[in-house]
Protein backbone atom coordinates (compact mmCIF):
# COMPACT_ATOMS: atom_id res chain seq x y z
CA UNK A 1 0.00 0.00 0.00
CA UNK A 2 3.02 2.51 0.51
CA UNK A 3 4.46 1.14 -2.99
CA UNK A 4 1.05 2.00 -3.88
CA UNK A 5 0.81 5.69 -2.44
CA UNK A 6 4.18 6.44 -3.17
CA UNK A 7 3.70 5.42 -6.93
CA UNK A 8 0.71 7.73 -6.70
CA UNK A 9 2.37 10.29 -5.25
CA UNK A 10 5.03 10.05 -7.95
CA UNK A 11 2.63 10.23 -10.84
CA UNK A 12 1.05 13.23 -9.40
CA UNK A 13 4.05 15.13 -9.09
CA UNK A 14 5.04 14.42 -12.54
CA UNK A 15 1.54 15.30 -13.70
CA UNK A 16 1.98 18.60 -12.01
CA UNK A 17 5.17 18.82 -13.26
CA UNK A 18 4.03 18.03 -16.98
CA UNK A 19 1.28 20.94 -16.11
CA UNK A 20 3.80 23.51 -14.65
CA UNK A 21 5.76 22.78 -17.94
CA UNK A 22 3.01 23.63 -20.00
CA UNK A 23 1.94 26.57 -18.23
CA UNK A 24 5.99 27.32 -18.55
CA UNK A 25 5.69 27.05 -22.34
CA UNK A 26 2.38 28.75 -23.13
CA UNK A 27 3.36 32.14 -21.16
CA UNK A 28 7.14 31.75 -23.09
CA UNK A 29 5.09 31.83 -26.51
CA UNK A 30 2.96 34.35 -25.04
CA UNK A 31 5.78 36.31 -24.04
CA UNK A 32 7.46 36.02 -27.37
CA UNK A 33 4.79 37.46 -28.96
CA UNK A 34 4.29 40.06 -26.86
CA UNK A 35 7.95 41.07 -27.46
CA UNK A 36 7.43 40.89 -31.31
CA UNK A 37 4.96 43.24 -30.83
CA UNK A 38 6.57 45.59 -28.85
CA UNK A 39 9.49 45.29 -31.03
CA UNK A 40 7.16 45.88 -34.33
CA UNK A 41 5.38 48.81 -32.37
CA UNK A 42 9.14 50.25 -31.59
CA UNK A 43 9.94 50.32 -34.76
CA UNK A 44 7.08 51.66 -36.71
CA UNK A 45 7.46 54.01 -33.74
CA UNK A 46 10.83 54.78 -34.98
CA UNK A 47 10.14 55.03 -38.39
CA UNK A 48 7.04 57.66 -37.65
CA UNK A 49 9.45 59.80 -35.90
CA UNK A 50 12.02 59.51 -38.00
CA UNK A 51 9.51 60.56 -40.80
CA UNK A 52 8.51 63.12 -38.78
CA UNK A 53 11.67 64.34 -38.46
CA UNK A 54 12.48 64.65 -42.22
CA UNK A 55 8.81 66.69 -42.33
CA UNK A 56 9.98 68.73 -39.25
CA UNK A 57 13.50 69.98 -41.48
CA UNK A 58 11.73 70.30 -44.96
CA UNK A 59 9.10 72.77 -42.96
CA UNK A 60 12.23 74.16 -41.44
CA UNK A 61 13.96 75.11 -44.80
CA UNK A 62 10.62 75.98 -46.48
CA UNK A 63 9.98 78.70 -43.41
CA UNK A 64 13.94 79.53 -43.78
CA UNK A 65 13.41 80.32 -47.55
CA UNK A 66 9.66 82.11 -47.37
CA UNK A 67 11.15 84.36 -44.38
CA UNK A 68 14.85 85.17 -46.33
CA UNK A 69 12.11 85.75 -49.87
CA UNK A 70 10.03 88.07 -47.25
CA UNK A 71 12.96 90.03 -46.30
CA UNK A 72 14.23 90.62 -49.47
CA UNK A 73 10.58 91.97 -50.77
CA UNK A 74 10.62 93.95 -47.73
CA UNK A 75 13.93 95.72 -48.43
CA UNK A 76 12.98 96.13 -52.28
CA UNK A 77 10.06 97.77 -50.77
CA UNK A 78 11.94 100.26 -48.49
CA UNK A 79 13.95 100.84 -51.68
CA UNK A 80 11.30 101.76 -53.65
CA UNK A 81 9.69 103.71 -51.58
CA UNK A 82 12.85 105.47 -50.99
CA UNK A 83 13.36 106.26 -54.71
CA UNK A 84 9.42 107.36 -55.15
CA UNK A 85 10.00 109.66 -51.91
CA UNK A 86 12.80 111.10 -53.92
CA UNK A 87 11.26 111.38 -57.17
CA UNK A 88 8.49 113.16 -54.97
CA UNK A 89 11.11 115.98 -53.42
CA UNK A 90 13.11 116.29 -56.53
CA UNK A 91 9.01 117.39 -58.29
CA UNK A 92 8.33 119.15 -55.52
CA UNK A 93 11.20 121.73 -55.50
CA UNK A 94 10.55 121.92 -59.28
CA UNK A 95 6.59 122.57 -59.13
CA UNK A 96 8.13 125.32 -56.26
CA UNK A 97 10.82 126.36 -58.92
CA UNK A 98 8.54 126.69 -61.64
CA UNK A 99 5.14 128.29 -59.00
CA UNK A 100 8.06 130.68 -57.86
CA UNK A 101 9.07 131.62 -61.94
CA UNK A 102 5.29 132.15 -62.64
CA UNK A 103 4.45 134.14 -60.07
CA UNK A 104 7.48 136.26 -61.14
CA UNK A 105 6.46 136.25 -64.69
CA UNK A 106 2.84 137.11 -63.91
CA UNK A 107 4.15 140.12 -61.40
CA UNK A 108 6.27 141.48 -64.57
CA UNK A 109 3.40 141.26 -67.01
CA UNK A 110 0.71 142.93 -64.55
CA UNK A 111 3.65 145.80 -63.80
CA UNK A 112 3.65 146.10 -67.79
CA UNK A 113 0.33 146.22 -68.47
CA UNK A 114 -0.41 148.85 -65.32
CA UNK A 115 2.51 151.04 -66.96
CA UNK A 116 0.69 150.17 -70.54
CA UNK A 117 -2.84 151.14 -69.25
CA UNK A 118 -1.22 154.43 -68.06
CA UNK A 119 0.78 155.26 -71.18
CA UNK A 120 -2.77 154.73 -72.85
CA UNK A 121 -4.17 157.26 -70.72
CA UNK A 122 -2.08 159.99 -71.27
CA UNK A 123 -2.09 159.00 -75.15
CA UNK A 124 -5.39 159.33 -74.83
CA UNK A 125 -5.83 162.78 -72.81
CA UNK A 126 -2.81 164.10 -75.65
CA UNK A 127 -5.06 162.93 -78.18
CA UNK A 128 -8.21 164.86 -76.47
CA UNK A 129 -6.14 167.85 -75.46
CA UNK A 130 -5.09 168.16 -79.22
CA UNK A 131 -8.63 167.48 -80.48
CA UNK A 132 -9.86 170.30 -78.03
CA UNK A 133 -7.19 172.66 -79.35
CA UNK A 134 -7.66 172.11 -82.82
CA UNK A 135 -11.21 172.68 -82.94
Amino acid sequence: AEQASAAEAIEAGRHREAELQQRLDDLSEGLSAEKAAAATAAAVASASLAASAARTRELEQALEAEQASAAEAIEAGRHREAELQQRLDDLSEGLSAEKAAAATAAAVASASLAASAARTRELEQALEAEQASAA
